[in-house]
């Protein structure tokens, strides 16, 4: 929309003009539904977003499937006023589906909603300059003075249209998926901080009671890491059965997981992600009707049959790889179901149901198979990260 000329009777602040723009820089004169833009301070922004983080924190602390409607609707309702403050929000919902992975699917519902609702926020303003008649938008409704105003743009569709590319909840979201995905030497900090402190307690700088504390500090920081990592790769395989990450992509992820089909040295971290990716999106991708991905499939569990007596792969994984393949088997039910989030109804009837079951099995005497394998965490032949293809936009 039109802003309204500088300056003015009654004392009126002068607009902003786009950064580079000359000093001869004015807006257009004022229209009867111009836009006045309200400037706020750095400090009120902050504050609206230490309020809308704080709000978005309480809201997903109570999240469950039985209140995921009233919820939901409660995070659509927070007044989201910039870009920084939507990517800080998206963030926050994010870093909660990676620390809680049993409940992947519910945050990938949500994040579905938040989506599909995104028009419910909208935090662009475009102006014109009067002596080109381009046009520049600013991704704030209430843009505090010094804030960059992007442009130019020969019409308000295409500064509105590049604006919105840039404040796309999925793009925001994706990209933050694919960051994660490309970390690489996630354990590296780690590593050179035993590393040093161990040389220290060798030459007796440091007492074994003190160092042996900080090993156990350093395991549960990689143990964080590791389940975040692993956190990722379930969100974006939910992601996926939401249709918010194509299949194309999928399968770039499980042929880089899989290091192009390279398993003379295997990675035993990359192929416990794939495992845990391929158990979330295997069933979906089974489906498919394209005889191309059908093929890479072929060819995946090929592979798959080869890691299951790769000598340079734990016993923990190799079972892990045999698991993902009995899986498929069995029509990609998994012997042992993991938790998940569920109402109280489903919870209540699932517990009947293995009720059910154990009696029966009581009753012929027999029963479930034992879990397989054990172990700890942390990368063994720790290379880089593979990377994860372009997702922005979803293709």
């Amino acid at each position: 929309r039109r802003a309204g000329s500088r300056g003015g009777a009654g004392g009126r602040r002068d607009e902003p003009r786009p950064n580079g723009a000359p000093a001869s820089y004015k807006l257009l004169n004022q229209a009867d539904n111009a836009w006045n833009p309200k400037f706020g301070s750095a400090e009120e922004n902050a504050d609206e977003l230490e309020a809308a983080l704080k709000q978005t924190r309480s809201i997903l602390n109570k999240l469950t499937r039985e209140k995921f409607e009233r919820l939901s609707k409660q995070l659509l309702d927070i007044p989201i006023t910039s870009l920084n403050m939507l990517k800080e929000v998206i963030s926050t919902v994010f870093d909660k589906a990676l620390d809680e992975p049993n409940f992947g699917e519910m945050y990938a519902d949500l994040c579905e909603l938040l989506a599909q609702n995104r028009e419910r926020w909208q935090i662009v303003k475009v102006t014109q300059r009067e002596d080109t008649g381009k046009y520049y938008y600013a991704m704030s409704k209430n843009p505090a003075e010094g804030d960059e105003w992007k442009g130019p743009f020969d019409t308000e569709e295409l500064a509105q249209e590049e604006a919105g590319k840039a404040s796309n909840f999925k793009r925001i979201l994706l990209n933050k998926c694919q960051s994660e995905f490309e970390k690489e030497g996630i354990y590296k900090e780690l590593e050179e901080e035993e590393t040093a402190e161990k040389a220290k307690f060798e030459a007796g700088e440091v007492p074994e009671r003190e160092y042996k504390l900080h090993q156990l500090e350093r395991e549960e920081k990689a143990h964080k890491v590791k389940r975040r990592m692993l956190g990722n790769i379930r969100f974006i395989g939910e992601l996926f059965k939401k249709h918010m990450l194509t299949e194309r992509i999928m399968h770039s992820c499980v042929t880089k997981l899989l290091n192009n089909g390279d398993i003379s040295h295997p990675d035993e971290e990359n192929t416990e992600a794939l495992c845990k990716l391929m158990a979330t999106i295997g069933k979906k991708l089974d489906s498919t009707n394209d005889a191309k991905f059908r093929q890479s499939i072929k060819v995946y569990f090929q592979l798959f049959n080869k890691l299951t007596t790769h000598k340079l792969l734990q016993s923990r994984i190799r079972f892990m790889v045999k698991d993902l393949i009995d899986m498929r088997a069995n029509n990609w039910r998994a012997r042992r179901e993991e938790a998940k989030a569920m109402t109280i109804a489903e919870f209540r009837k699932k517990a009947a149901e293995d009720e059910r079951r154990k009696e029966q099995a009581s009753r012929s005497g027999g029963g479930d198979r034992r879990d397989r394998g054990g172990g700890g965490f942390g990368r063994r032949d720790a290379g880089p990260r593979t990377g994860m293809p372009e997702v922005a936009g979803g293709r």
